[in-house]
């Protein structure tokens, strides 16, 4: 294992190229946090000159897609328990959604994005919620009907890509056998055990004060948190993804309870597929997915180990969990869209730093 003098050394050379960017205004705020199983090693934050912003080590940011692998911890909780297969059809649980030839999609397809799913009309509801604005609640209902009559870009299992309407598929499936909002599910089964005490779909009146405005966002505010998006829709902090992590580098467990077997840990994080995108012409194999994780794979650009995983979001986030050093490495930001050029610059300079005497 790393000595936290080695971590602490490498942290300060990350550190640097973060400050600076928020300096030189590439970043708008940044937090990083790296921690070891046990506990947090070094952190710091740094809001930006313009705006002016208030960022401590607590702060609430929107998180984005670091939402996928949590809310996938929640389904494969059902999983567990016998309530789901991953290689069972969705249509067992939800025969509605058979419609446009999607009766052999699976939860394995909807975990891994490689069910085919076409987001278009749920792009296009996004664009029409403007007439709902009074009526905020119905945003979740609306897109399970989006996803309920999609159809399929190809068959299920034979290409992948990167799918957030899987999630609200997912979503369907933990409200009809959980009997219960999946929101709060989530709440019940991961936020709580894990001891994620400010991870939420909408912060509260006291957690507002801590949050870091996303800036950019592609439609209003409230309108973005009425949906509750299960792909990408959590605000969170460093000290509650640093927990999640560590969770999982124990094998499942936070103090006294075992959120996860370490069975289904090593599942969910082994590399489940391996492929192209064919909305991109990736390379073969530059492509890998757990179950609800980003895998890294043996020909990706980072100074990151094989095998660590975690998963990005669309507001610069990062969250990134490496077995090999026994790490969790948390990085924060808040515009939609950021250029990640900065921040995968620093966590190539911790790992280009991270050298043991």
């Amino acid at each position: 294992m790393v000595s936290s003098a080695a971590i602490s050394r490498a942290f300060d050379a990350a550190w640097n190229v973060l400050a600076e960017s928020v300096a030189q205004e590439n970043l708008p705020s940044a937090v990083l946090s790296v921690a070891n199983a046990q506990e947090v090693i070094r952190q710091a934050s740094i809001g930006g000159p313009s705006p002016a912003l208030p960022v401590s080590a607590d702060s609430l940011f929107l998180i984005a897609s670091i939402t996928k692998p949590i809310f996938a911890t929640g389904v494969l909780r059902l999983v567990e328990r016998g309530a789901l297969v991953l290689h069972e059809p969705v249509v067992n649980h939800w025969p509605e959604f058979g419609v446009n030839g999607k009766q052999n999609v699976t939860l394995w397809h909807l975990l891994t994005h490689t069910s085919g799913l076409d987001q278009g009309n749920i792009t296009r509801n996004r664009a029409e919620y403007e007439p709902f604005r009074h009526r905020l609640a119905e945003i979740p209902a609306l897109d399970a009907v989006a996803v309920r009559d999609t159809f399929l870009n190809f068959p299920p299992g034979t290409a992948y890509t990167y799918c957030n309407a899987a999630f609200r598929v997912m979503a369907v499936l933990i409200e009809r056998l959980a009997q219960q909002p999946y929101s709060e599910y989530l709440q019940r089964e991961v936020l709580d055990p894990i001891g994620m005490v400010d991870t939420t779909f909408a912060p509260d009146i006291s957690q507002r004060a801590r949050t870091v405005a996303a800036l950019d966002l592609p439609y209003p505010l409230d309108v973005f948190e009425a949906s509750m998006t299960p792909s990408g829709g959590l605000w969170s902090t460093t000290g509650d993804l640093t927990r999640f992590g560590q969770t999982y580098l124990n094998g499942g467990r936070r103090d006294s309870r075992q959120v996860l077997s370490p069975g289904t840990v090593a599942a969910a994080t082994r590399i489940q597929y391996a492929g192209v995108d064919p909305t991109k012409g990736a390379l073969p194999n530059s492509v890998y997915r757990g179950l609800g994780f980003a895998i890294v794979g043996p020909n990706l650009s980072e100074f990151v180990p094989v095998g660590s995983y975690g998963h990005g979001g669309a507001t610069g986030t990062r969250l990134l969990i490496d077995p090999v050093n026994q790490l969790v490495l948390v990085f924060l930001t808040n515009r939609w869209g950021q250029d990640n050029r900065w921040r995968d610059r620093a966590i190539n300079a911790f790992y280009g730093s991270l050298v043991q005497e």
